[in-house]
Formats: C-alpha cells, structure tokens, sequence
C-alpha cells in the first residue's frame, strides 16, 4: 500500500503521523523482531529524504529515517541497504502524467524505470552492507542545472553537486572567459596588467569551487583560506599551466600569502606574457 501525504496548508500532528508510523514504526518492528542473521534487508526509501519536498515533510521524515536505520544497522554488523528512489516513469503515476514528469525533469530529477529500480534491489540484495560500505543509495538527482533545478539544488547542502556538475563543463568557468584571458595575457603592457587579469580569474575559480559569489573571495587571503588543501592545489595547478601557460610548483601555490600574490607568481612565469618582467 502506497500512502500519500496529506496534501493540505497546515499539517496537524495527527496527519504527520499518519504518514510517518507505517514507515517508523513498520522498519522498526522488522529490525526488532527479525533475526539477526539475515542474508539482506533492503529498505525502499525516497529521495525526498535527500532533498526534501513542498508539501511531503512527513514522507520525507520516513525515508529519512529509513537511511538512518540502515546505517544504524551496519554499526550492528547487520545487514541493511536503503535505496532512496527517484522519480518511476514508466508505471503509476508519472505514467499517465506526461507533463508532470517533463517538468520534474527539467527541475533536475532524473526519471527511472522498473527494470533499473529491479536491478538496484538485486544488487542491494547481492552485495548487503554490514559495515564495510555505504549503506545508502542516492538514485534520481540527474545533473543540477542552473537556474532550472529545483530551488533544494542551490542550498549550501549541495555544493558538492553543484560543484561536481561545474567541474563536468569546465572548472566551472566559461570557454569564452578563459579565451578573453589568454588574449588579454597577451596583451598585457605591464605585469601589474596581467597579474589582475589572473587574479579576477583565481577569484572566478574559487567562487565556482565554493559555490559562492565572486564579491565574497577577498584577493588579499591566502588561497588556503578558501579550502585549497594540497589534492586542489595538484588540480589548481594543472588548470593554471593548461589555461595560462604557466608552471607553478604546488608548495608555492600553498604558501602564496594571497591571491594577489599568487597572481603576481603566474604573471611572471606565463607564456603568453611577453613583456620584460625585468623591467
């Protein structure tokens, strides 16, 4: 039986509870009362457990306790998988509403059908956690797609995926804003003009590593001050000498005092400035 939230402005306690006990109280009766030595327990959750819903905060409650028992379960040593399930396309109700499932599709969830959702439940019950891995999988988030995905996607929550979706496209920095940067390196008639050019550019960098605006990274803090540990420095470095043309030893990105500074050591190591940096 599938229950359905109580679709309405105000939610009495009663009505949350109606919805969250089948699945609180449900599991907990079957981590309680089965045996313990299980060969799988396979918990069908939700993604709007992750993400959360308009209108289904007791529904995203259940699946959000059906994740934590699963994981509560494996510090037991006991077997349990929750699968937190996106969109179904191809059966119920998506099924027969076509335009509803087009626009969750642009709002970012990526649809599945019951093959793939059969396939996730064999390998749950084929590989079960009990310690020695994740206990939960995260199915239906497709890509975050800025300015259409749903308002949850630009939460600080999901930096992370918003970040990995921008690494995807580039460093998270359009083909036409690097190109303006390697013509004006070019350009340059002092270094003092290039190293601003590459500082605008570091700040554009970390403000898409970060997720946050541009305004917000100050030029005069050291790069470490904005999470770059010595794994993002290998990346950063890599990025500076494909982007810029220039060889940057990753302890010097590291001990870089401030951007600016930084900036400054890039300017003066770039091929594509050409101006006397003796002068």
């Amino acid at each position: 039986m599938v229950l359905k939230d109580v679709h309405i402005e105000n939610m009495t306690l009663e009505d949350y509870h109606t919805v969250l006990q089948p699945k609180l109280a449900g599991t907990w009766n079957l981590h309680r009362n089965l045996p313990r030595d299980l060969d799988f327990f396979v918990m069908l959750s939700s993604i709007s457990g992750v993400i959360g819903n308009a209108t289904q905060a007791a529904y995203a409650a259940g699946s959000t306790f059906m994740d934590s028992l699963a994981a509560h379960r494996n510090t037991l040593g006991l077997h349990a998988v929750s699968l937190d399930l996106g969109t179904v396309t191809n059966v119920g109700y998506l099924a027969e509403n076509r335009d509803l499932a087009e626009k969750m599709a642009k709002q970012g969830f990526k649809g599945t059908d019951t093959l793939t959702v059969m396939s996730l439940i064999e390998a749950a019950i084929l590989q079960p956690r009990d310690g020695s891995g994740v206990s939960q999988i995260v199915t239906g988030l497709g890509q975050w797609k800025e300015g259409e995905s749903l308002g949850n996607f630009d939460a600080p929550l999901f930096s992370h995926f918003r970040h990995r979706f921008r690494m995807q496209k580039g460093m998270g920095i359009p083909d036409n804003s690097i190109g303006t940067l390697r013509e004006g390196l070019k350009t340059a008639k002092t270094l003092d003009e290039a190293t601003g050019l590459i500082c605008e550019m570091l700040i554009e960098r970390i403000s898409a590593h970060l997720t946050i605006a541009g305004e917000s990274v100050n030029p005069a803090n050291a790069i470490s001050e904005y999470g770059v540990d010595s794994h993002v420095a290998i990346e950063l470095r890599n990025w500076i000498s494909k982007t810029m043309e220039s060889t940057i030893p990753i302890l010097e990105i590291l001990a870089s005092s401030s951007l600016l500074e930084l900036a400054g050591k890039i300017a003066s190591k770039s091929q594509l400035v050409s101006i006397n940096t003796d002068e």
